[in-house]
């Protein structure tokens, strides 16, 4: 049976709490805080941060299929998932597919990947929810809506849960929305939204699945629902006879809504506290719902807990409600236009820039970057190994720029050894300029470099590893 192998979650560097927006607008914001993307990230980015987490030490070359989900694609024509595929560097074949227009997506894209599992088509498949919603500023939805993504890898290998059983029902009526002309979110009355759209659809969905595989709420550990209020997800648990220590917590006021995403990161958060043989009700919104029957396996006791937590230990506070506009590109112009870029520059250093391949000499075992003929260690013109790089290393120099244009001045550029060889320029990111010093140990993200030629040119930057420290 086709199953859960791994998950893993990313939330961005920043956070905002509603105090800053309280100051801003005048009013009560909320007491929770959000997490907001930095100015070089997008659904994009953060969908191949997530699903380097959720491969660990998988490796990339059993993944045959990958399904991003999104509310926020950066490209509304042009596949977003193969871009993220060739950033994790997959084999060539791999099936890739967007899944969009609706907050159901995440969970849309993990039945879909069930389904090909099941059927045989596939045999591992990563299926990965972003978002990045923007409302208006001073809008009902700006304190809510948060930024993230999560991975769910789909496959028969040893599964730490299996899905077991589902049903679905749609809505077509509006709820939350955005046209394709529209730059902000829109919304039906808030109270209207909680009975006629959310409770009735949740309801039939749940109601759907319990009929479908008998159960009742006393079958199962933990109940996943997802809530786009963090409140009203218990008026649909008590009615259908859960107990409120069985209703997994929405997490709205550690990271706010994180659109798409958010019913998966509850869903892995619920998957880190479960024992084998738990069953897990994983119960997702959006125009309509998903309920899904989840069941722990024996190998979850190998699953490594903590997948939230770890990510919020290391978090910088948004403390101005400018700086939060300017990461939005709402205020001042900081996205960096260049004329100095094109399709065929992009495909000569795909390799490098999006892959992260280098080359390893046949004579000297020497890595490098650089595309030479000959080795500049041993001289010799034998054929070159093509290899994937590490991405992780340390500074060897750096030098920092006051002028460039960027939300947060200044921008540090550093020369990185890589582990395991190979040297590479790159621009900083999440790190705090003054705390940059040589011999500092960083990891490599993929960000958002500028916009040019009407496209959006990613490549790999660096920020400070988790837990600090020199090599």
């Amino acid at each position: 049976m086709a199953g859960i192998i791994s998950y893993g979650v990313y939330l961005p560097n920043y956070q905002m709490s509603g105090d800053v927006l309280q100051k801003a607008w005048g009013r009560p914001a909320g007491k929770g805080t959000k997490v907001v993307s930095n100015h070089d990230e997008d659904s994009l980015t953060m969908a191949v941060a997530a699903s380097l987490v959720c491969l660990k030490d998988l490796g990339v070359g059993i993944i045959d299929g990958l399904y991003f989900s999104s509310t926020t694609a950066p490209y509304a024509e042009k596949m977003n998932a193969s871009v993220i595929a060739t950033a994790l560097d997959l084999n060539r074949d791999a099936f890739t597919m967007d899944i969009g227009s609706s907050l159901r997506s995440g969970s849309n894209g993990l039945k879909v990947a069930f389904d090909t599992i099941s059927s045989g088509s596939k045999t591992n498949i990563v299926t990965v929810a972003s978002d990045s919603r923007m409302a208006e500023p001073g809008s009902y939805l700006e304190p809510f809506l948060g930024d993230g993504a999560v991975a769910f890898l789909i496959g028969k290998g040893n599964p730490i849960a299996d899905i077991i059983d589902y049903h679905s029902v749609y809505d077509g009526l509006p709820d939350v929305w955005r046209k394709q002309d529209d730059q902000f979110l829109r919304h039906d009355d808030v109270r209207y939204s909680r009975t006629e759209h959310y409770g009735r659809n949740m309801m039939n969905a749940i109601e759907g699945l319990f009929e479908d595989g008998n159960y009742c709420a006393e079958d199962f550990s933990k109940a996943v629902i997802f809530s786009p209020d963090g409140r009203s997800h218990f008026t649909v648990a008590k009615n259908l006879g859960f107990q409120q220590e069985q209703v997994q917590d929405t997490l709205m006021l550690r990271t706010g809504l994180i659109g798409s995403a958010h019913g998966l990161m509850m869903l892995a958060t619920a998957l880190d506290e479960a024992k084998p043989d738990d069953l897990i009700l994983f119960a997702n919104y959006g125009d309509g719902a998903d309920a899904f029957a989840i069941r722990a396996t024996k190998f979850i006791e190998d699953n490594e807990e903590g997948s939230l937590p770890e990510v919020e230990k290391e978090r910088r506070s948004i403390g101005s409600y400018t700086k939060y506009l300017t990461f939005r590109n709402l205020v001042g112009n900081f996205e960096l236009e260049t004329p100095f870029t094109s399709i065929p520059l992009l495909r000569r250093e795909e390799d490098l820039n999006i892959r992260l391949h280098g080359k390893k000499c046949n004579e000297c075992g020497k890595v490098m970057t650089l595309a030479l003929k000959v080795c500049p260690h041993c001289r010799s013109a034998k054929e070159f190994m093509d290899i994937r790089l590490s991405k992780r290393g340390k500074i060897v120099t750096y030098s920092q720029e006051h002028y460039y244009p960027t939300p947060e001045p200044p921008v540090t550029m550093a020369v990185i050894d890589l582990d395991g060889g190979g040297r590479i320029l790159a621009q900083m990111t999440d790190t705090d300029a003054s705390e940059v010093k040589v011999d500092m140990l960083v990891d490599l993200t993929f960000r958002r470099l500028h916009t040019g030629g009407g496209f959006v040119n990613y490549s790999w930057k660096c920020k400070a590893a988790r837990g600090g420290g020199s090599k």
